[in-house]
Order: C-alpha cells, then structure tokens, then sequence
C-alpha cells in the first residue's frame, strides 16, 4: 500500500536524479509516468509533476517547457503502446 509520504520520496528521488543526470532522469520519469498512467492515475497529475520537476532542474523556461512537453508526449505515447499490447 503506497503512502503520500512514500510518493513524496519517491518523487524527490526522481528530481535528485534529474538535477544529476538529465538523461536517466528523463528516462525514469518517461517510465513511471507511463506505468502510473497505466494504473488509471489522472493524466493531469502527471503533467503538473513533469512540469514542477522540470522547472526546478532547468531555469530556462523555453528549455523547460520543451523538455517537459517531449518528455510528457513520450510518456503517453509509451503508455498507450503499452495498453495496447497488453490488450
């Protein structure tokens, strides 16, 4: 059974990771979010927790809106990629 203090960790995991190494960063991030996305976790969620873990690893807002939407858009598309084998 998941806790909201246990998702908090998970997810301030997942940022340090980002501020680390952007590359298997955004690679997790595409992963959990296409798993959560998966278990019927409300896509808007998803999309405001992209947009927060980006906006604090990168200052730029073009590179951070950009990356974000690419890194989201993946997600979905992976997910649904996904749902559709497993259907």
């Amino acid at each position: 059974m998941f806790y909201l203090k246990d998702m908090k960790d998970y997810f301030e995991i997942i940022l340090s990771l980002l501020e680390k190494e952007m590359l298997l960063g955004s690679i997790l991030f595409i992963v959990v979010s296409a798993l959560l996305s998966m278990l019927f976790t409300p896509k808007g969620v998803i999309y405001l927790g992209s947009g927060y873990a980006f906006s604090q690893t990168i200052k730029s807002i073009f590179m951070n809106l950009l990356l974000g939407t690419v890194v989201s858009f993946l997600a979905m598309l992976l997910s649904s990629v996904l749902s559709y084998l497993l259907a």
